[in-house]
């Protein structure tokens, strides 16, 4: 169990965090896309961008567009993983195909 984070933390964000991790670990994209928001933004548990990255992964390989945008959000900006512009490309390119607007918009201005 990740220790959660310091004293700004809720007692409700601590209990998302639990609720999220138990569905994220029986494998619903949903719940693995939430424990990486997370992760990445340090609610409810530490932040961790590394694990931000493996849980959004684990989302997008089912095919979760708002995963897939985010995914691309990590190797554009370098947050967890090396930054890598074809890897961004290939995962914007992924949720803007399912007609997420966001990855649509972002794609476009790698074009």
């Amino acid at each position: 169990m990740p220790s959660l984070a310091p004293a700004a933390m809720t007692p409700e964000e601590a209990k998302a965090f639990v609720g999220h991790k138990a569905k994220a670990d029986q494998g619903y994209a949903q719940a693995q896309y939430d424990l990486g928001t997370c992760y990445l933004d340090g609610i409810g548990v530490a932040k961790d961008l590394v694990e931000a990255v493996k849980w959004h992964r684990k989302a997008a390989d089912q095919g979760h567009a708002p995963a897939q945008y985010v995914l691309g959000l990590c190797y554009e900006n370098g947050d967890g993983v090396a930054k890598d512009q074809i890897e961004a490309v290939k995962w914007h390119r992924k949720a803007a195909d399912q007609g997420y607007a966001p990855a649509q918009h972002t794609l476009g201005f790698f074009y």
